[in-house]
């Protein structure tokens, strides 16, 4: 079903010159974002519900024309949109072959990065090893998702309580049946520690392919 969403009454936007306003949009689920964006705006945004789901938006902070700035919105998450006139907008999907060159490791949420990030003079790559490592030991419970012949690019935050708020697969392993288990797998992680405090979210997490790349250092099946 397709819904509209349209602008709340939130106050006076903050309008600069050329019609820019000011954005703080970090990243986070991308139906809390698109109605963040919302209600600062004036502009109505149509979109299918299912479509949002389990998507994360690219953080949008600076000076920015509503356009620019819901365009920015929607980097890395395999959407575009399509301006119907002054005052709306639809949310749709990139074809295919886009998607493939949004889903980049590239494009997705800075300053995130696959093997580790540093951010403002902080070195996070410990935490981000530590949260490779469970997530690996937990693909590696189970035969459907132990790693080792597949590629999965994924992105998840973490609580204070070291819970996985929200996670999603970049894009498909091959096998609709294994997302699904990875998926299930994600919305149960608890990790050991809580992420430091300042530490950008999501965290995105490669694994590829034996052979080469980040690779789960799991038992082998018959437990050695």
């Amino acid at each position: 079903m397709i819904q509209s969403a349209h602008a709340q009454d939130a106050g006076p936007a903050r309008r600069g010159a050329a019609g820019l306003m000011h954005f703080d949009l970090p990243a986070q689920s991308l139906a809390s974002a698109l109605q963040s964006y919302i209600d600062q705006t004036d502009l109505s945004v149509l979109v299918q519900s299912s479509m949002i789901a389990q998507r994360m938006s690219a953080p949008v902070q600076g000076d920015y024309t509503s356009r620019e700035a819901l365009q920015r919105l929607l980097v890395g998450t395999g959407l575009t949109v399509r301006f119907l006139g002054e005052a709306a907008a639809a949310i749709v999907a990139l074809p295919q072959t886009q998607q493939s060159a949004a889903a980049t490791p590239s494009e997705v949420i800075p300053p995130t990065d696959i093997a580790g990030i540093m951010a403002g003079g902080v070195d996070y790559r410990p935490y981000v090893a530590l949260v490779q490592q469970q997530l690996g030991e937990a693909l590696c419970a189970s035969p459907q998702t132990r790693p080792g012949n597949y590629r999965l690019l994924v992105q998840l935050s973490v609580t204070r309580s070291g819970t996985v708020g929200v996670a999603r697969l970049v894009d498909s392993t091959g096998d609709p049946v294994r997302d699904a288990a990875i998926a299930q797998t994600l919305r149960q992680l608890a990790f050991d520690l809580p992420p430091p405090a300042a530490m950008p979210q999501p965290i995105t997490i490669l694994f590829r392919p034996q052979g080469g790349g980040i690779l789960a250092d799991c038992p082998s099946p018959e437990g050695g």
